[in-house]
């Protein structure tokens, strides 16, 4: 069974080949609408949009989930020394990766924006 849908900002599709029920198509289908809309960094209502709006500002409630899988970033963040790095959507957005026109920032954007990229300032309270 083949489905496809759009999330998380891009085209997905799933090919389950193991006698999968519609229902547990759908339901898988389900989850990642829901992760989308707490995780998607372009919808403004997610939670990972209020932490990026908050960032500096204030502190950000999020859900269980949400932190368990920022408490995992981190740890990604940590294991590959930053190559990965939780908090690089600053940059992505500077440099409008994801967008039809693309811009190379000047020298001065890229010294503001890297002070905002760095796994190390993601502060989690729980």
């Amino acid at each position: 069974m083949i489905k496809a849908f759009h999330a998380y900002g891009t085209y997905n599709q799933i090919d389950i080949r193991d006698g999968i029920s519609e229902s547990k198509m759908n339901e898988i289908i389900e989850k990642a609408f829901r992760l989308d809309r707490m995780l998607s960094a372009f919808l403004p209502e997610s939670e990972v949009s209020l932490i990026n709006k908050n960032a500096g500002i204030k502190e950000t409630h999020i859900s269980p989930e949400t932190c368990s899988l920022l408490q995992k970033a981190i740890k990604y963040s940590e294991l590959t020394g930053g190559a990965f790095d939780i908090t690089i959507r600053p940059a992505v957005k500077l440099w409008n990766f994801g967008y039809q026109t693309k811009k190379i920032p000047s020298r001065d954007e890229l010294v503001i924006i890297k002070e905002l990229v760095n796994y190390k300032k993601l502060h989690i309270n729980m």
